[in-house]
């Protein structure tokens, strides 16, 4: 995984947290690991879980996806009162994972309600432009 960026609906332009590879105390081995229970970020090289960043199933209200070479998104809402969603960016080689990650989550018992969709082509090079991805 290339970043993560938690967003809220106060700060839709500009991540309030970033977690992005290769900077400040993140190695190039940040993983995003999906399972029933929902995502979780792991610093693999370390051995470090970023626990801080977990995503429980049961608080996934969407997921969106998105492909723009050579990147893939996925933006995952929660349901809470600040609105926070969070955007992945992710190696386009790697989507296959996050497919077989998220088919594994849908058939987990702790998701409510999740709907799932895409990015719409122009949001996404908007975010990955604001985010100087491209």
């Amino acid at each position: 995984m290339k970043a993560v960026y938690m967003y809220n609906k106060t700060a839709l332009k500009k991540p309030i947290s970033q977690l992005v590879s290769g900077e400040a105390n993140v190695t190039d081995g940040l993983v995003l690991r999906i399972t029933t229970e929902g995502l979780f970020i792991d610093d693999d090289v370390r051995r470090v879980p970023q626990r801080e960043w977990d995503i429980k199933a049961w608080s996934l209200k969407s997921i969106e996806r998105g492909a723009s070479k050579p990147h893939y998104m996925l933006r995952a809402t929660i349901r809470d009162t600040e609105g926070k969603c969070y955007v992945f960016v992710i190696p386009s080689d790697q989507e296959w994972k996050v497919d077989v990650g998220l088919a594994r989550l849908r058939k987990g018992n702790l998701v409510r309600s999740m709907g799932m969709s895409s990015i719409k082509a122009s949001e996404m090079r908007g975010l990955l432009s604001d985010l100087g991805w491209v």
